[in-house]
């Protein structure tokens, strides 16, 4: 049987997880395609995502699998060459 704990998952747990930026986390809350729920009073406390909803968008994403999870680490506002 599957805790309800278990359904949940932070922001910086997810974007670890789907090899994202925590960025493009906050963007699909402040879009209404993610619902999300602060974990505390703090400004920088992570969201609480349900995981049903961020296997929906992201799902096919994995940090072993570069191509499909959106560009490398450090590669945002790099200058075309």
């Amino acid at each position: 049987m599957e805790s309800p704990l278990d359904m949940v998952i932070t922001s910086i747990e997810a974007a670890e997880l789907y090899g994202i930026d925590p960025s493009t986390i906050r963007k699909a809350i402040t879009q209404g395609r993610l619902t999300a729920r602060k974990s505390g009073s703090n400004r920088l406390a992570p969201y609480l995502l349900l995981r049903e909803e961020t296997d929906r968008i992201w799902g096919n994403r994995t940090p072993d699998n570069p191509i499909r999870a959106g560009r490398p680490k450090g590669t945002k506002n790099r200058p075309k060459e």
